[in-house]
């Protein structure tokens, strides 16, 4: 039987107008490059009249922006929120000198990400001197079957979560990506037993990674911190005690009541 809201819980105007434009913004965002009207009509599920109106409003505040050939993409106002909620993100204050360490060291490229829907967010990243140039930025997703630090997330992940995630497809992006549901749920099970995870050209074919959580006291808000090399002449976890090292340090000021009052100058220094 369908449950039937109250007049007073069905969503006012203004309600429904907000979650249209969030709609529209979270489909500029996922696309990751300029689209057109009708592609964002056909991915949001709009009338075409109503996605241009809520473009247009979008546009006006500077949240989108529109380029010669009539495409459209999130817009630098939008960038300058998205860079003030990441600087004022404790997780990555207290993360980013450890990071800034750990590539100087290995010269590798290290990231910290967060589970943020089935999907690992990169908080930060810090190139190191390895020549690695990857399509991901800071702010977008990685999958979590196909990463060392979406596995590593995954295996931090409430069950609930991890049966969802093995439940759905899994996109493959090398020959080495695992699209087995029944292998995944081994790594995992590997993975919360050793308490790291490793990607071995999962997710590009020349890319290897090692990654290792950090302790936030909350498994809704998994984290971790990976580092990685292009072609490695060794196996990644030849790094791995340096790498749990930082994730020490990154935990212990993340948990720290002191530094909840410290300028954040003094942590991006």
């Amino acid at each position: 039987m369908l449950a039937v809201k109250e007049p007073s819980a069905l969503p006012s105007a203004g309600t429904k107008l907000s979650q249209r434009l969030f709609t529209v913004l979270a489909a500029l965002n996922r696309a990751g490059q300029p689209v057109s009207l009708g592609q964002l009509a056909a991915t949001t599920g709009l009338p075409k009249s109503t996605v241009h109106r809520l473009l247009r409003d979008l546009q006006s505040a500077g949240f989108v922006e529109r380029t010669a050939t009539e495409s459209y993409h999130l817009g630098l106002e939008l960038w300058a929120y998205g860079e003030k909620a990441r600087g004022q993100h404790l997780l990555r204050r207290f993360a980013l000198p450890q990071m800034r360490r750990l590539a100087l060291e290995t010269g590798g490229m290290v990231q910290c990400a967060i589970l943020h829907g089935d999907q690992a967010m990169v908080l930060e990243r810090i190139m190191g001197n390895s020549g690695i140039d990857l399509p991901s930025q800071v702010g977008m997703s990685v999958p979590l079957h196909a990463s060392a630090l979406g596995k590593m997330l995954l295996a931090q992940s409430p069950p609930a979560m991890a049966r969802r995630v093995l439940c759905a497809p899994l996109p493959r992006y090398t020959a080495n990506t695992c699209q087995s549901p029944a292998h995944l749920r081994r790594q995992l099970a590997v993975i919360r037993e050793r308490i790291y995870a490793v990607d071995q050209g999962e997710i590009v074919s020349d890319l290897h990674c090692v990654a290792v959580p950090l302790d936030l006291g909350d498994s809704e808000r998994a984290a971790a911190v990976s580092v990685s090399f292009r072609n490695p002449r060794w196996a990644p976890t030849e790094w791995l005690p340096a790498l749990v090292a930082v994730s020490r340090r990154i935990t212990q000021r993340y948990h720290s009541p002191e530094s909840r009052h410290v300028p954040d100058k003094q942590h991006t220094a």
